[in-house]
C-alpha cells in the first residue's frame, strides 16, 4: 500500500494542481479516485475503487480517530482534503 501511495504522490505531482494553494501534499477524495480507477484490478479491486471505501478509509485513519486499528496517516484540513501525517 506504500508503494500505491508513494505512485499516487508521483502522479499527483505530474498531473494535478492542488486546489489550495498548489500544495501538492493536500489531496481530496476525488483526485484519490482518479488515481484508483486508473489501476489494474491486481492492484485494487473494484470495490476498494469506489468513492465509500476510499473515504472510509481516510475517515479511519485520521490522526484525530480514537481507534485500535487507526494507524495515524492522514491529517484532514477540511471535509474532504487530507495530507500525509506530518
Amino acid at each position: 500500500m506504500i508503494s500505491v501511495f508513494r505512485s499516487f504522490i508521483i502522479y499527483k505531482e505530474e498531473n494535478v494542481k492542488g486546489r489550495h494553494g498548489d500544495s501538492l501534499l493536500a489531496f481530496d477524495t476525488l483526485e484519490f479516485l482518479r488515481f484508483f480507477s486508473g489501476l489494474s484490478s491486481n492492484v485494487a479491486s473494484e470495490y476498494r475503487k469506489e468513492r465509500s471505501c476510499i473515504s472510509s478509509l481516510l475517515s479511519k485513519n485520521k490522526v484525530d480517530r480514537k481507534d485500535h486499528y487507526n494507524k495515524n496517516l492522514f491529517l484532514r484540513i477540511e471535509h474532504g482534503l487530507y495530507v500525509p501525517n506530518p
